[in-house]
């Protein structure tokens, strides 16, 4: 759960303790980030709504930390208490109970009702995190230091959300000319679209049905609220404006979120479909999930999805909404009358078949571009694939020493017989990791440098479309045959790289068609924008869920947290699927 968090303890803290006919267990470490999360179990069953046994763990944390401060003089006698959202902030625990005849609220059992499991669970960790504490006065003082900074900013936060909510929306200056209400006032009927601009928020006022779609439109990238405390939030213009938009109070407490006063029952982000839009998208999304949570659960937030491209050819327009889709019409448009072959003629592609050989050959050159994989050459990936090496190989050395051997002979053969002149050069050995009790590769490039190959390059998602791809592209493989021929009834071509064979089949697609690429909602007309994205009768609408909230939890402190190894391992493993990024 702290994978990619800088933990302040450690050492968790942990508690073991039986409590009369309970079993009370507690694993709890603090980070240096603002939000709290932690899951709590009832014999093992994961109550995701709480109850009794998360309300002890939070009323008895409290009460210790705020003794201890008192204690040892860090609050002074006129000093109001740290509340439990003041102890909590960037606190990461599970919380797990052990009780004969649970009782649950509700069907799912996703709620503990039993109330001897408040006062067990209190008494628990009251005795233990009072140990901690004073054995650990260091770690301790780190932690108050952090619990008063959140108070501070709580304090801060309360003054200016009171400040908003005196403002009506008229008297609101982030308002006036921004918010285009719609007429309809049953919230069930209503939507509003978060709009990336002025430009596109222009677009999207005329553009809309006035009776039940409101815009709002966003100045730029909203805050990023996993590196900001609430003061900054809530002073947050954009944050401001979206909050009194939807008539309801915003919290990392999902209770005090007042969903049953939310103005519009779809709450539409439209951000524009390149990269930008994507990080804006992002930002929006780490708000709701971090302090909106419950519009999230309740089905209240979607995506809007508008074109990426305009397609026309002559008198008919197509709208496509992504790179794939467009790909995807070009290569059908681009394989139509051709025949691809070896020149000798003795494997022969058209149709159906040359389009699937087409979609593999793209899947395993854009996966070899990966930055996982191209430290190694090709030509050793390929001897990789046709081994047919397992993760369980690796903890085997006469296997390890076997797939070697066939390497070694793999690379002579290609530098003699198919002109690789460079893997002449090339030479494996079986290497032994003491520290994990693994062999992997080591490939010696030339005399100095030389690349290893372990058992995570055998499990990354980028080897495995390598191998997937690879029957299926075998006997038309560039670098392994003489060249390839492109045949129509007219014209011939000889191919000797992938980047060529894809420009004839591209270039041959886009024949006839005009390709307009959106920069962004702004370039839009207004009914274009209506007819493509807004019209509920022939717009697509993606529904944002929570299914894993851990895992969602985890997504947003790798993409928006302080940590930047983990943000640069996911965007290294990703970055091959960004293409035509502006620049």
């Amino acid at each position: 759960m702290n994978k990619n968090k800088t933990v302040i303890n450690e050492k968790p803290i942990y508690i073991d303790k039986v409590v009369g006919d309970l079993q009370v267990e507690v694993a709890m470490q603090y980070t240096d980030s603002y939000q709290e999360s932690v899951l709590s179990f009832a014999n093992n069953i994961n109550t995701h709504s709480g109850g009794t046994h998360l309300t002890g763990f939070r009323n008895s944390i409290t009460r210790v930390i705020n003794d201890y401060a008192r204690k040892n003089n860090i609050l002074k006698d006129s000093d109001s208490n740290l509340s439990g959202e003041d102890v909590r902030e960037g606190l990461t625990a599970i919380v797990s109970v052990k009780i004969p005849n649970p009782e649950f609220e509700g069907q799912t059992k996703e709620k503990l009702g039993s109330q001897e499991a408040l006062g067990a669970v209190q008494d628990a960790v009251k005795d233990k995190l009072q140990e901690w504490l004073e054995f650990n006065p260091k770690i301790a003082k780190t932690i108050l230091d952090k619990t008063l900074q959140a108070q501070r900013a709580r304090e801060a936060a309360r003054k200016a959300r009171e400040l908003t909510r005196r403002k009506t929306v008229l008297e609101n200056s982030t308002l006036p000319g921004k918010l285009a209400d719609c007429s309809n006032r049953e919230p069930e009927k209503c939507e509003i679209f978060l709009v990336e601009g002025d430009s596109a928020g222009g677009s999207a006022k005329q553009g809309r049905n006035r009776m039940f779609q409101a815009i709002l439109p966003l100045r730029g990238k909203i805050l990023n609220v996993e590196k900001a405390r609430l003061d900054r939030i809530y002073g947050n213009n954009e944050i401001q404006s979206m909050v009194q938009a939807f008539g309801i109070k915003i919290s990392r407490n999902e209770e005090e979120v007042e969903i049953d006063k939310l103005r519009y029952h779809k709450i539409i982000i439209m951000t524009d479909a390149d990269v930008d839009g994507a990080h804006i998208r992002t930002l929006m999304l780490t708000f709701f999930f971090r302090y909106a949570r419950p519009l999230i659960e309740n089905g209240y937030v979607y995506i809007a999805q508008p074109p990426l491209f305009k397609v026309t050819q002559g008198k008919t327009s197509e709208y496509l909404f992504n790179e794939h889709v467009l790909d995807k019409m070009l290569k059908e448009r681009g394989i139509k009358n051709l025949s691809l072959s070896d020149k000798d003629k003795k494997n022969v592609k058209t149709g159906d078949e040359l389009l699937e050989l087409i979609r593999n050959m793209s899947e395993f050159y854009r996966s070899y571009n990966n930055p996982i994989l191209n430290l190694y050459p090709a030509v050793f990936l390929r001897g990789l694939i046709r081994s047919d090496i397992k993760l369980e190989d690796f903890d085997n050395q006469t296997k390890m020493n076997e797939i070697c051997d066939y390497l070694n002979h793999y690379l002579i053969d290609h530098a003699k017989n198919y002109n690789i002149s460079e893997a002449e050069n090339y030479k494996v050995e079986v290497k032994y990791n003491a520290e994990n009790a693994k062999y992997s590769f080591m490939l010696h490039l030339n005399e100095e440098e030389h690349v290893i190959l372990n058992p995570n390059i055998i499990k990354s998602s980028e080897y495995k479309k390598l191998k997937n791809a690879y029957p299926v592209i075998r006997d038309f493989l560039i670098e392994e045959s003489d060249g390839l021929l492109l045949e129509t009834d007219a014209e011939k071509y000889e191919i000797n790289s992938f980047e060529k064979l894809q420009k004839l089949i591209d270039d041959r697609g886009q024949k006839g068609l005009q390709i307009q690429r959106f920069k962004g909602l702004g370039e839009m007309m207004p009914q274009q924008l209506w007819e493509t994205t807004m019209d509920p009768a022939t717009r697509t609408l993606l529904k944002v869920n929570v299914e894993d909230a851990m895992l969602c939890d985890q997504l947003f402190d790798v993409l928006m947290g302080d940590k930047v190894e983990p943000r640069r391992d996911f965007i290294e493993t990703h970055a091959v699927y960004a293409t035509n990024i502006d620049t």
